[in-house]
């Protein structure tokens, strides 16, 4: 069974976790409050494709939606496999994010 879920990073690097759903908590095995204000990068490992994952991030903010499958790691730095979709998002207080999901 696939797993969902998703998160609001920051635009700015290096991409600061906003806002992380509980499906996206439970795949990755981190709480709420140990994902917030943690960067994107924290997820990140050998297999992760940084370049493109930033380039989506950076896509998303002229309003462009991408589709990206990667690795993320999980708490116990295990891999986890994600099909990843970009796009911008208008997040709280008017701040501009990109949801990934």
């Amino acid at each position: 069974a696939m797993s969902t879920g998703s998160l609001v990073v920051s635009m700015a690097a290096p991409h600061t976790v906003l806002l992380c759903d509980v499906g996206l908590q439970g795949l990755l095995g981190l709480g709420s409050a140990e994902m917030m204000g943690i960067t994107i990068q924290t997820l990140c490992g050998p297999r992760t494709d940084v370049a493109k994952m930033d380039k989506a991030i950076r896509d998303a903010a002229f309003g462009n939606v991408s589709q990206l499958q990667t690795v993320l790691y999980d708490r116990q730095r295990s891999e986890v496999y994600v099909n990843m979709s970009f796009s911008h998002n208008n997040y709280s207080g008017g701040v501009a994010g990109c949801l990934i999901k």
